[in-house]
């Protein structure tokens, strides 16, 4: 793995090869935090997964605390059920209407 991953690295053809730097395993102290985009995916699984197999349970406290930053508040809880009804029957419209073309 390690030749492998000091070839990609020495191959001047691949763009982004100066994101890496090793693939030693690393404490969190040392790794790149994530971006806020990897951070509401990862969130969002989290809610899914919670949603579906421990509905009991609350929400994770690093979901609270973002969506109760006023930059993102409420976003997304005024959907109600018949809003993603009609959401979905449109996709499902928008789906049959492609693949007639």
């Amino acid at each position: 793995m390690l030749n492998a991953f000091n070839s990609f690295l020495n191959d001047l053809s691949m763009p982004d090869r100066d994101m890496f730097t090793t693939i030693a395993p690393m404490g969190w102290e040392t790794c790149t935090p994530l971006q806020i985009a990897d951070f509401f995916a990862y969130e969002a699984m989290k809610e899914s997964h919670r949603f579906e197999v421990h509905p009991l349970r609350l929400k994770r406290r690093s979901l609270v605390e973002l969506m109760d930053l006023h930059s993102v508040q409420g976003r997304g809880f005024h959907l109600t059920k018949h809003g993603i009804t009609e959401m979905k029957k449109g996709l499902e419209q928008e789906l049959e209407r492609l693949k007639h073309l």
